[in-house]
């Protein structure tokens, strides 16, 4: 499975505009991929470190630590006036100190037998000693101390915990016990001041009493006495306001009974309010229910009845239409009207009756109530007003009482506590109001605290990994060469097409000396058909490539030769272009330095078609053309940059079937990046024996930042050992071999235009692939 951070493009992070949190981004995954490649120097520390923890953990002295728990029970002292049981959470640092002091351990140490005293051996002060293993906490919002100790021995760590919390226990009863005492006599004292205090009061209280002869009681007690004057004031406004409230009514009623008698309207309502004779005979007589009026109805029933039995009697003995028994119908007819008619005649009667004689007596009663109700309201606010004034000049005396007894009451109250402390004081003469109860005793703890081995394989893991990123960091920094094909493609984030050896010199000019061509059977030629493999089988489009390095020297030229071979040699079409203008390794190598070549085309103004006849050169190698560099220009950026050299790849891509292109070193000149943009791709050759890492690595990140794509890496010049397995060597210091820059054309660059030059014209392909091809010139050599 490919690793997530071998994934990361080196380009991520690394354009001109970027910030720098993106460049330091980048640099964590730089040295990240580094630590994969030395994880060899990761696993060495800590596989060391692992060891020394497991000696640590072997060797180390064994620490046992016991613990035990005190819950404060804090009752308050004798001269709280709160209750008695109070919260020791506000002194649980002071109880914390104590625990911890220099008397509380001493107490220890002295009931400590000698069998316990293993932590105490070798020290002068054995107090600072307890103290170093001795550790006393509060829990969070409790009461409770938390003692914990650590010894050697597991026995005396619990040994030691239980002769302090027994010292401390101790030291705080025997400092309350004398605090008790103290506060024993304090309160007594406080006692005998408090009941004189009472008694001088309640004298001042009974002369006040005795001077005002309108008090009542003792002045003492729930009641504190009672005030006549008061008490007849609270009575008469009560009286006064029923007075007043009878007058309202009063008045009402003789202004409603007035407004009916004036008006004609019905007075039963005020009837029924009156009990007198009058109104009670009117209302029966109106309703019926009288005495009178139920005789009547009672005679007149019965009446009633005996016509209707003396009818019956008579209809069997005569007919109907017999004078008497129509006498009886007509009798009957009349006693029924009668008694329907009763009701309403009584009523009718009632009503006059009262309009006439009830209605004026009623006003006259209505009268004569409100003219009462009046006159005793005005009696009672005169007596009121009388009795008021008598009491305000009694109320300083009352107010002087009052005061008098709530301020025996506070005394009485105080002094009920007083008595209540005394008493608790005399039956706990210890005065343990600070209890400490244990609620967890101390154990012998069964297993060592330290060392543990979960800590220490932690630790040890941690400073492991630390010393291994520090050991990788520093040999990232001192040894700046590529260690492996791996790490080169893991640094570059580019692949690796293929690792050339190191390869003998050939004697021989031109092709001859080139080793695919001179001995295609050997094993460097292998490397080369590789790496034409590589790029066969790439999914990218890879008929145009560029060949550049970092650094001068690291054998570009000579791998493009080989590789245009090898594509040669695979039946296909190859044209090599040599466009190092600046110090032409390539036409050097295939002694091709003369007038014919690159500049000549790119500095003329004629058609590209039609310009670079005469100027493409055959070889010995069948299917291979070379466009030499021709003589040197002094603006060979600018030729390169330009619209011809465009147009002259996309003309000869039409007649070739691979083109290669020979190109300074990317960190020399601009010249690469230039070319780099208008190919398929850019193969960049790295000589891990001479190139340093961070220049082959600006090296690619120039090409990146530029636009261009970077095919892959070639390695070149490894050595073989270990039966046949290419590494790196060392022996290779570090410099440029040369410099490039703009030199003036020579004499000796300019081929006289005598000299024979070995030419191919243009190869066009026809529409079904053949190839036609010129007639040529006479193959010559250049000298």
């Amino acid at each position: 499975m490919a690793n997530p951070v071998d994934s990361i493009p080196l380009s991520a992070g690394l354009s001109h505009d970027e910030s720098g949190g993106n460049n330091g981004l980048h640099s964590v995954i730089r040295f990240l991929r580094t630590v994969r490649m030395r994880k060899s120097a990761m696993i060495f520390w800590i596989v060391v470190c692992g060891a020394l923890g497991i000696l640590y953990f072997v060797t180390a002295t064994r620490i046992y630590q016991s613990r035990a728990e005190l819950f404060i029970v804090d009752q308050g002292t004798a001269l709280d006036k709160d209750s008695p049981s109070v919260s020791p959470t506000r002194n649980m640092q002071t109880y914390q100190r104590i625990a911890a002091s220099d008397e509380v351990i001493l107490g220890a140490l002295r009931n400590l037998p000698k069998d316990y005293r293993i932590d105490l051996k070798g020290h002068s002060n054995p107090v600072v000693a307890v103290k170093r293993n001795l550790s006393v906490n509060v829990a969070r919002l409790t009461d409770v101390l938390e003692f914990t100790y650590r010894s050697r021995d597991p026995k005396a760590a619990r040994e030691v915990l239980r002769a302090l919390i027994a010292s401390y226990r101790e030291y705080v009863d025997a400092a309350y016990r004398g605090a008790s005492e103290e506060d024993l006599k304090t309160l007594q004292s406080k006692q005998a001041d408090m009941e004189f205090e009472l008694q001088r009061l309640m004298d001042e209280q009974l002369r006040l009493i005795v001077q005002s002869r309108d008090w009542i009681g003792s002045g003492s007690g729930d009641d504190g006495g009672v005030s006549i004057a008061e008490q007849n004031v609270r009575y008469l406004m009560s009286a006064l306001n029923e007075a007043h409230l009878s007058t309202q009514k009063a008045f009402i009623a003789y202004n409603s009974l007035a407004h009916a008698v004036q008006h004609g309207e019905s007075v039963l309502q005020h009837l029924l309010e009156n009990s007198n004779d009058v109104g009670r005979q009117v209302i029966e007589q109106f309703f019926g229910v009288g005495t009178q009026n139920s005789l009547q109805i009672a005679r007149a029933t019965e009446e009633l009845l005996d016509l209707h039995s003396e009818l019956r009697d008579a209809l069997r003995k005569y007919g109907e239409n017999h004078p008497r028994i129509i006498d009886l119908k007509d009798q009957i007819q009349f006693k029924e009207q009668f008694l329907r008619n009763y009701p309403e005649t009584q009523r009718q009667q009632a009503l006059k009756l009262t309009s006439t004689q009830v209605a004026p007596q009623l006003q006259q009663m209505a009268g004569q109530r409100l003219q009462e109700a009046q006159f005793t309201e005005k009696r009672l606010r005169e007596q009121f007003d009388v009795a008021t004034q008598y009491a305000f000049s009694l109320n300083a005396e009352s107010a002087r009482i009052k005061a008098l007894d709530k301020r025996m009451e506070d005394l009485r109250d105080f002094k009920k506590i007083l008595e209540d402390k005394i008493a608790a004081l005399d039956v706990n003469k210890s005065g343990a109001f600070v209890r400490a109860e244990v609620m967890t005793p101390p154990r012998t703890p069964t297993a060592p605290i330290s060392p543990r081995m979960s800590i220490v394989g932690l630790l040890s893991l941690m400073i492991g990994v630390c010393m291994g990123l520090a050991t990788v960091y520093t040999l990232d920094v001192i040894d700046d060469r590529f260690r492996s094909p791996e790490e080169l493609r893991l640094q570059l984030g580019v692949p690796v097409l293929a690792m050339i050896p190191k390869m003998p010199d050939i004697e021989g000019d031109g092709f001859a000396g080139v080793h695919t061509f001179a001995q295609p059977n050997g094993g460097e030629s292998e490397a080369f058909r590789t790496l034409r493999t590589a790029v066969d089988f790439s999914t990218e489009d890879s008929q145009r490539l560029v060949s550049t390095s970092s650094e001068p020297g690291d054998g570009k030229t000579t791998v493009i030769a080989n590789m245009a071979v090898t594509f040669a040699q695979a039946g296909k079409r190859t044209l090599l272009i040599d466009a190092d203008m600046r110090r032409p390794g390539l036409s050097t190598l295939l002694d091709l330095r003369d007038s014919v070549g690159l500049s000549r085309v790119l500095g003329g103004s004629e058609p590209i078609a039609s310009a670079i006849e005469g100027h493409i050169r055959q070889t010995d190698v069948d299917g291979l053309d070379v466009l030499s560099c021709g003589p040197r220009p002094i603006n060979p950026s600018e030729l390169l940059a330009s619209v011809r050299f465009a147009e002259l790849l996309a003309w000869v891509e039409t007649i070739y079937d691979q083109i290669l292109i020979d190109a300074p070193p990317v960190l020399a000149v601009s010249d690469p990046a230039i070319i780099g943009r208008l190919v398929d791709g850019v193969i960049l050759v790295v000589r891990p024996d001479k190139d340093r890492r961070r220049m082959v690595i600006r090296a690619t990140e120039s090409l990146q930042s530029l636009g261009c794509r970077i095919a892959g890496i070639v390695v070149n010049h490894l050595t073989s050992e270990n039966g046949g397995d290419y590494s790196y060597g060392y022996g290779y210091g570090y410099g440029y071999g040369y410099a490039y820059g703009h030199d003036e054309p020579d004499e000796s660059d300019e081929s006289s235009p005598d000299t024979p030059l070995s030419l191919a014209p243009p190869r066009r392909r026809s529409h079904r692939g053949a190839t036609d091809t010129a007639p040529a010139a006479p193959e010559q050599k250049a000298a």
